[in-house]
């Protein structure tokens, strides 16, 4: 039965419809990242842990629902008796039930902040020489520092000594995040401007291939006696993927921002601490649970981010797709691109716009697809034609089963077959 006052209703209930979003995302991450085998990534470790903390925030929000005036009541109690406890201040006097479930959800908290820290790293820098050595030393021992760090600061905020001293309490209890604010604004300008020297080699390079390639094609036709019309050229793209960019600053921004909120939520306890030290009941109002309520938002927030970041690349679009869009409407929507020739057109025209006629079967013509630094540094798939370069490491399929994929030699023969 619902204790919440009247008037907060409309609150409650659409912060607990987020929630449920934020975890329906991190739900989707965490299959994604099982069905490209890719079980240990950071990318994965995020999705465990933003899973857990958001669970653990609906858990705490039904058991606030159910007992909110006993629970006003002890946390009330709680800071009365303890005034300058600082774990009662950042914890907003919680105590029993709460209190496990509000600490689970600050060392998911951490663990998040460390490990997209570190996915940084791996995902921007990983292709460079120099660096490829610590890196991968830093993904080894990275994982578990993620998981193991965020545990010892938080273990450590049970102990008698520093709940003693409140500097020293808090400065402990926002460690990770700090940290992993201050490596993450250094990794991601590293990356930004890894990501452009490379992004200008490929662009130098597709320019001089195109030419090479139009000149060879323009002089094996002038030898067979046949005439090629000269295509339009496209314009040329700019070093600047905007997508990536949007991706990576939007995780460092989810870092800034929960750090923030996090600094806003311990100061709005520490102000709750101070009221109730002169108060003499506690405070029942609507206007207080909305206040409270809308703090359990940014908590549940870093699922739906790193579905955003990791989860919406070409590859993984096209695999949610394939996946859950019937096959009976993908076949409708495939027909509805292939439109009957329009009949007033001339045929001239018609036959002028036609492909080139592919090489005969006989002729030994050998292709090279190259694989570009920005695969390389990524790890993962690419589609034909697209400019987006993944971020979550995965694989197509042939890969992962002894398939070619993207790299090495073919005949125009092994294309075909």
């Amino acid at each position: 039965m619902s204790q919440i006052p009247a008037g907060a209703e409309g609150t409650v209930a659409g912060v607990m419809l987020y929630c449920c979003l934020c975890l329906i995302a991190s739900l989707l991450l965490v299959w994604l990242t099982w069905t490209h085998h890719e079980r240990t990534s950071y990318v994965a470790i995020l999705s465990y842990f933003a899973t857990l903390s958001t669970t653990a925030s609906l858990v705490q929000q039904v058991y606030d629902i159910t007992r909110y005036h006993g629970l006003v009541e002890e946390q009330f109690e709680n800071r009365k008796m303890h005034p300058h406890n600082p774990e009662v201040a950042i914890a907003n006097g919680s105590v029993g039930v709460s209190l496990v479930l509000y600490y689970i959800q600050y060392y998911c908290y951490g663990v998040e902040a460390m490990a997209a820290s570190l996915a940084q790293s791996v995902y921007g820098l990983s292709s460079r020489p120099k660096l490829k050595n610590i890196l991968r030393r830093i993904n080894r021992g990275g994982k578990l520092a993620a998981i193991l760090f965020p545990l010892v600061t938080t273990l450590l905020l049970r102990v008698p000594q520093v709940q003693d001293k409140f500097v020293s309490f808090i400065l402990l209890a926002d460690l990770p995040l700090m940290l992993s604010l201050f490596f993450g604004c250094i990794l991601m300008i590293a990356i930004l401007g890894r990501y452009i020297h490379t992004k200008r080699k490929f662009v130098h390079w597709s320019h001089d291939e195109a030419s090479s390639t139009g000149h060879d094609l323009s002089a094996l036709g002038g030898g067979r006696g046949t005439a090629s019309t000269a295509r339009p050229r496209h314009k040329r793209k700019g070093i600047w993927d905007r997508w990536l960019m949007v991706r990576f600053t939007i995780a460092f921004g989810a870092l800034s921002v929960f750090e923030v909120t996090n600094t806003l939520f311990q100061l709005r306890s520490v102000t709750n601490a101070q009221d109730d030290s002169a108060a003499r009941a506690p405070d029942l109002s609507a206007e207080k649970v909305r206040g409270s309520w809308v703090f359990f938002m940014p908590g549940a927030t870093p699922g739906l981010l790193m579905f955003v970041v990791f989860g919406t690349t070409a590859p993984l679009r096209r695999h949610m797709y394939e996946t859950f869009v019937p096959r009976r409407w993908r076949r409708q929507q495939q027909e509805g691109r292939e439109s009957p020739p329009d009949p007033a057109v001339p045929l001239e025209r018609r036959w002028s716009e036609r492909a080139p006629t592919p090489p005969p079967k006989d002729w030994p013509v050998f292709v090279e697809v190259r694989r570009l630094p920005v695969q390389d540094k990524m790890g993962g798939s690419r589609r034909p034609g697209s400019d987006e370069a993944p971020i979550l490491a995965v694989k197509r399929h042939e890969e992962r089963h002894g398939g070619r994929g993207w790299g090495g030699k073919h005949t125009c023969n092994d294309r075909r077959a």
